[in-house]
């Protein structure tokens, strides 16, 4: 049971769902049509029926809004004054991580992720995960997501 607002008698009961058998055409993430049997929620009240939709049931409503937990987390920058350093340091900690350049000449750093491989250029953080892993991450998000933990005593 869900607790819906009922459009029609504005009551807040339980509405109880029901798997029908109306059938509607649904288009899938391969982009091929198909047909599905839908549901509906049945006001207890006064019977009422709300079609399971994602229009009907809230639309852009059922996204939610989350906030990360204050997880402290390892960074160094990569530039070109540390550049060696970073390198080497980061080697330690995965011994996959290449160094290269860039179209331009730049030297970057190629960090195998679990997203792929990623490219850590001049200027980017690389930061060790919770379980160890490393990603880049651009400077201007580093600064609007971090904040550095001053160690006290």
């Amino acid at each position: 049971m869900i607790s819906l607002i009922c459009p029609k008698c504005d009551c807040k009961l339980p509405m109880r769902y029901t798997q029908g058998a109306n059938k509607k055409k649904v288009l899938t993430l391969d982009g091929i049509k198909e047909w599905s049997f839908i549901g509906f929620y049945r006001c207890r009240k006064c019977r009422f029926v709300i079609e399971d939709t994602k229009e009907n049931l809230g639309g852009d409503k059922m996204w939610k809004e989350f906030k990360k937990k204050p997880v402290i987390v390892r960074a160094i920058q990569f530039n070109y004054e540390t550049k060696n350093m970073v390198y080497n340091d980061i080697k330690e900690v995965q011994q996959n991580v290449e160094p290269s350049k860039t179209k331009e000449g730049s030297p970057c750093l190629l960090i195998p992720t679990l997203e792929g491989e990623m490219t850590a250029n001049i200027g980017d953080w690389i930061i060790q995960g919770i379980k160890g892993e490393l990603y880049p991450c651009k400077p201007d998000i580093f600064e609007r997501t971090y904040e550095e933990v001053l160690k006290s005593g």
